[in-house]
């Protein structure tokens, strides 16, 4: 579980955001008053986040609004595992924006006081300025364009896209189209699993349908992923005889083991014609770590036992979110199963091989009065340790498990 905290603003290494569920900017808390805009308190989810400031088309999303997508999202990733790590990627730096201007007037200088600048650069002509918290960066751009003096504004957007989450009110339900991109998504994703899931009022989730598609490189990912077939919804019988409740194109038997992904393959992507599954969890044994244990598959919630529930590959990682919270100091992230205690690892680099240290604690948060420095950046992980285990601090943007040289 990694998360950062810097003087200036976030950081972007190779045009891709590294998300983190929080960001602690040394010394930029939100002001408050009349004089400045009402951030309200610091949000933890900022996935929920974002979408709700779309769906409520604000600057800031209502507490309701945010708490509303924030138990959906969960309800949904409860339903359907798969999607767990189908995440809304942010199209943009979520509390920045580029801004060109001709010449400062006094309107965008109170605007800039107003909304709360706390690092202004001008790495190449434009502006980028960096709020002290989130924002609905594409309305914001339509607020700083209409000034004087402005010549254009707009969020600064990344290059790639990879998952995406749009969301449309049908009355009180709410309708999630989900876009799981894989393929090649540093240059947009050749291929996509898109699912739409409706969540009412009270919880109920329905899955509306599902697809698999390759937009203009259709042929190329078929010949990939299986044979190209589209199904109405409850046209494919599963293998109880009973109508599925989705559609499905191009996927077909992916894994040529004579099982299509529609009608019942317990492992998509890994040949198991005998579908062998002892352990009856709905994965087969050819893409189960344990077989002989229900509560262990691909997806399941870790559990600090010394067990990889997830098959990920990592011991007792610490799963969900974090965040800094709104005092700035207060790191904390969701409490594991199993767990009995925690340690937190500080460092000044990404790989935490310069300046590092460690620190305990029996609680799922740690308070951290250190304030990084101007032009210095403090990285964050967090492990558990269960009755006789030690977890492990989670994998690196390379899939490999991190080892962190100050830990003990």
């Amino acid at each position: 579980m990694w998360v950062h905290r810097t003087c200036a603003a976030f950081l972007v290494m190779g045009g891709l955001f590294l998300v983190g569920a929080g960001v602690r900017a040394g010394g930029s808390l939100c002001q408050t008053g009349t004089q400045y805009f009402d951030y309200g308190p610091h949000r933890a989810n900022a996935e929920a986040e974002q979408l709700a400031m779309h769906l409520s088309a604000q600057l800031r999303a209502p507490d309701e609004e945010y708490e509303r997508v924030r138990r959906d999202l969960a309800l949904i990733r409860t339903a359907y595992p798969v999607l767990g790590a189908a995440v809304d990627d942010p199209d943009y730096v979520r509390d920045q924006l580029i801004v060109n201007v001709a010449s400062a007037s006094p309107q965008y200088e109170q605007a800039n006081v107003f909304y709360q600048v706390v690092n202004d650069e001008i790495p190449g002509g434009s502006h980028v300025l960096t709020f002290c918290d989130n924002l609905n960066a594409p309305q914001l751009a339509v607020i700083y364009e209409a000034l004087p003096g402005v010549n254009y504004a707009e969020p600064n957007f990344f290059i790639g896209t990879d998952d995406q989450i749009t969301i449309a009110p049908l009355g009180t339900t709410l309708r999630y189209d989900i876009d799981d991109g894989f393929n090649d998504c540093p240059a947009g994703c050749i291929c996509h699993r898109l699912w739409s899931v409706d969540v009412d009022e009270g919880g109920g989730v329905l899955l509306v349908s599902f697809d698999e598609s390759c937009g203009p490189s259709h042929t190329a990912c078929c010949a990939a992923f299986g044979t190209c077939e589209v199904r109405a919804i409850g046209a494919c019988l599963g293998d109880d005889g009973l109508p599925l409740d989705f559609f499905t194109s191009c996927e077909g038997d992916a894994d040529q083991d004579g099982r299509d992904a529609a009608c019942g393959d317990n492992c998509f992507f890994v040949a198991n014609p005998s579908q062998t599954n002892v352990d009856g969890d709905a994965f087969g044994a050819a893409c189960d770590c344990n077989d002989s244990d229900a509560s262990s598959f691909p997806g399941a919630t870790e559990i600090n036992d010394g067990v990889d529930q997830n098959c990920d590959g990592l011991i007792d990682e610490i799963s969900g979110t974090s965040a800094f919270s709104g005092d700035k100091e207060t790191f904390s992230w969701d409490a594991q199963s199993g767990a009995i205690r925690y340690s937190v690892a500080r460092g000044d680099q990404p790989d935490f091989s310069g300046v590092c240290e460690t620190f305990g604690t029996f609680n799922a948060f740690y308070v951290d009065t250190t304030t990084p420095t101007p032009g210095m950046t403090f990285h964050y992980l967090a492990r558990a340790f269960g009755p006789g285990s030690i977890g492990s601090w989670g994998a690196d943007s390379n899939g490999q498990e991190r080892m962190i040289p100050c830990a003990p």
